[in-house]
């Protein structure tokens, strides 16, 4: 057993579970040797887990290093290297699902840049003066994007154990460089539409309109509390200890209104997913105009989180360790937690289907499925934890909406895309990659 073969491991091991438990147990387990044995490579987990972090960026600095200095060459055409690098990032993630979850999970933080640069890759040559005025800036509003769909994809195949072809890799590639340039591929009156759009008088409308207190009661006041338990330490680690004492109940007092923690996490989550589609189905109300009511939904929902930071911090727990806004917690049988056994609501879903059905979009039909409703909320909260949440977010909603309609590069794509890496294809196009990518058909075990 070499220092590689645990550090591997770990990745593996810790990976599969999105790192919610970093046992030392559980890698020895895997590797068939005792935890002592461990200790003679690292002195604690800590040390392992720096190591992993460092193993982590030198394969992804090495890969993505080529893109790097083919993007450097396309300067001063900033936009042109956002969609290089897009590229060689997605596929790395695509390429490698354990980095992907270590990523998400334990590597985005300040630290990232520092070690990117001491590995010679320096992002912030490629910032474009937009980028520098306007908030959420493109770059983080790409990175969130490429999270999302990457995790989709990986949810959806990463179950078959099958490595993905070169031919599907460059499919989603081409998918997600699309999406970011040109949104939902708008005709030009809807564009115009979008453009002209008075946001202030939207936004007072929801302020206005809205109601987003409720009346006290014992329930909200109970769940209330279990929110500001799972705000604290998280949905795992979230103990019926620690809600009883936000509560002021005794741990005993808890256990007449919850069976136990599975059944106070269900009730949690499906109450205040809840509570949520109903302030969006609000915020939809007060329009009849599609792209009105695209846009009413998102500063709905905005508000909504805002007014109630317990109910964003705990989002913010499940965005950053799982691919989907909301889990299902149900366990049937006390079997582990499935990734596939997600919470959707469809009257969630309802919001987004007819208003897309009114806005004419080339790819409408598959593009919906994988994007709406969840990436909405996705960088809502991603917005909304990266700010603060202050009352002076409403521009940066509007940033967001143009963002999800248009793309970077106005919502009117030209006849055929490319993947920023040389490879063209004409664009029935997307369409056909995102069949590819939502529905793998599985054939002798394989992805074909």
């Amino acid at each position: 057993m070499t220092r590689q073969d645990i550090i591997g491991t770990a990745f593996r091991v810790w990976g599969r579970q999105a790192y919610k438990s970093t046992s030392l147990t559980d890698v020895a387990r895997e590797l068939g040797v005792s935890k002592p044995a461990l200790y003679r490579h690292f002195k604690n987990k800590e040390a392992l887990v720096d190591a992993l972090s460092e193993s982590f960026f030198n394969r992804y600095a090495a890969f993505i290093k080529p893109a790097y200095e083919k993007a450097l060459s396309a300067l001063p055409n900033e936009t042109e290297c956002l969609y290089i690098m897009t590229t060689a990032i997605a596929e790395y993630y695509i390429r490698n699902v354990y980095d992907f979850v270590f990523s998400v999970v334990k590597a985005f933080d300040k630290k990232n840049n520092a070690a990117l640069l001491a590995r010679g890759v320096d992002f912030s040559v490629f910032v474009r003066a937009r980028d520098r005025l306007v908030y959420p800036s493109d770059v983080q509003l790409v990175m969130a994007t490429v999270i999302f769909i990457v995790a989709h994809f990986h949810k959806r195949n990463f179950q078959t154990g099958e490595t993905p072809t070169e031919e599907k890799i460059e499919k989603i590639c081409r998918f997600i460089v699309r999406r970011i340039k040109f949104g939902m591929e708008l005709d030009r009156e809807t564009v115009e539409k979008i453009k002209n759009m008075d946001y202030e008088k939207l936004e007072r409308r929801v302020a206005e309109t809205i109601d987003f207190s409720e009346n006290e009661s014992k329930e909200k006041n109970l769940l209330d509390a279990v929110g500001a338990a799972i705000a604290e330490v998280g949905p795992w680690k979230v103990s019926m200890d620690l809600a009883a004492r936000k509560s002021g109940l005794s741990k005993s007092g808890l256990y007449c209104y919850f069976a136990g923690k599975d059944d106070m996490l269900d009730r949690f989550f499906t109450t205040e997913f809840n509570r949520l589609v109903i302030a969006t189905e609000r915020g939809k109300a007060l329009s009849d105009e599609p792209v009105e009511q695209f846009y009413l939904i998102i500063a709905a929902m905005a508000e909504y989180l805002r007014s109630r930071p317990d109910i964003l911090a705990t989002v913010n727990w499940l965005k950053t360790q799982t691919d989907e806004f909301m889990i299902n917690w149900r366990r049937a049988n006390g079997a582990e937690y499935d990734p596939e056994e997600t919470f959707r609501n469809p009257r969630f879903s309802a919001l987004f289907s007819d208003i897309f059905s009114k806005m004419p979009t080339q790819n409408a039909g598959k593009m919906q499925d994988i994007l709406f409703p969840n990436i909405v909320p996705f960088l809502v909260v991603n917005i909304l934890m990266s700010r603060g949440g202050g009352p002076d977010d409403a521009p940066h909603f509007r940033v967001l909406f143009k963002f999800l309609t248009m793309g970077i590069d106005g919502g009117i794509p030209t006849e055929s895309c490319s993947s920023s890496q040389g490879r063209e294809s004409v664009c029935v196009g997307c369409e056909s990659d995102l069949r590819e990518f939502e529905n793998p058909r599985r054939e002798s075990g394989t992805i074909k």
